[in-house]
């Protein structure tokens, strides 16, 4: 069983401390894909969430807009229907 496995992992020759080395770079490889993708993943939800509170924002400020141009539209009418 054990030349299964050698063969199953073929490290070409090389010595034991290189293969430990391939090992470990291939996990580091991996993990820093995999927290990568986490990282991405989780400024594209921030970055989702304060576009929303921007739209939110810019929805209240054109209500607040619309109600203060009705005054003054609603002020100038009286200004000149007194006139």
């Amino acid at each position: 069983m054990g030349d299964h496995a050698a063969m199953a992992i073929d490290f070409k020759g090389e010595g034991f401390v290189v293969q430990i080395f391939r090992i470990l770079f291939f996990l580091f490889y991996f993990y820093a894909a995999i927290t990568f993708k986490a990282t991405t993943d989780g400024v594209i939800h921030n970055l989702a969430f304060c576009i929303e509170l921007m739209q939110k924002r810019e929805d209240i400020w054109k209500k607040k807009y619309e109600k203060v141009k009705n005054i003054v539209i609603s002020y100038r009418i009286e200004l000149f229907r007194s006139s």
